[in-house]
């Protein structure tokens, strides 16, 4: 008995794949067929977020998808006060402007956006600056983060201006 389990745990023919999620992701956000082909293979995937809610004292949510207990792909978001944001530890990874939100950028296993979200209204609320990222440590092959990071990081930029009411215009 102990050695049909060895000999199947030992087939050859068997591959591995990605592992199972749930259909929607990251408060619903993401459709994981979307993020699996940036995801690695492996036996056990967990989903971990809290509520999204960006206001008193939180001024950032993160969703984290671990494959056998390492992070593998992330989405969060920063509330800020103040306008602008600071890119500069990313210089190294030299990287390329995308269209995506008031300012974007892609590099090497992620991408961020930034942009201006206005309450529709104009209480204490107004003049809310967000900072977003989408990364991936689980693939290798950069044109694929190329194409499914970027998408995701619209789809996360959407999200966040429905969540925070924005007006339109105020996500580009």
């Amino acid at each position: 008995m102990v050695l049909a389990g060895f000999l199947v745990g030992c087939s050859a023919g068997e591959e591995k794949a990605v592992p199972e999620l749930p259909d929607r992701i990251c408060w619903g956000m993401f459709d994981s067929g979307d993020v699996s082909p940036i995801l690695p293979t492996g036996e056990r995937a967990k989903v971990l977020f809290r509520p999204f809610a960006l206001s008193g004292r939180y001024n950032s949510v993160t969703c984290s998808v671990s494959i056998d207990g390492a992070t593998k792909f992330m989405a969060y978001v920063n509330l800020q006060e103040f306008e602008g944001v600071d890119w500069s530890n990313l210089d190294k990874a030299n990287p390329k402007p995308i269209d995506v939100g008031d300012k974007g950028i892609f590099w090497g296993r992620g991408a961020s956006a930034y942009f201006a979200c206005e309450s529709p209204t104009k209480g204490e609320s107004d003049g809310r600056y967000l900072d977003l990222t989408v990364s991936s440590d689980g693939v290798s092959g950069k044109g694929k983060l190329e194409t499914v990071l970027p998408k995701l990081l619209r789809q996360f930029v959407e999200f966040v201006r429905n969540e925070m009411k924005c007006e339109e215009g105020g996500a580009g």
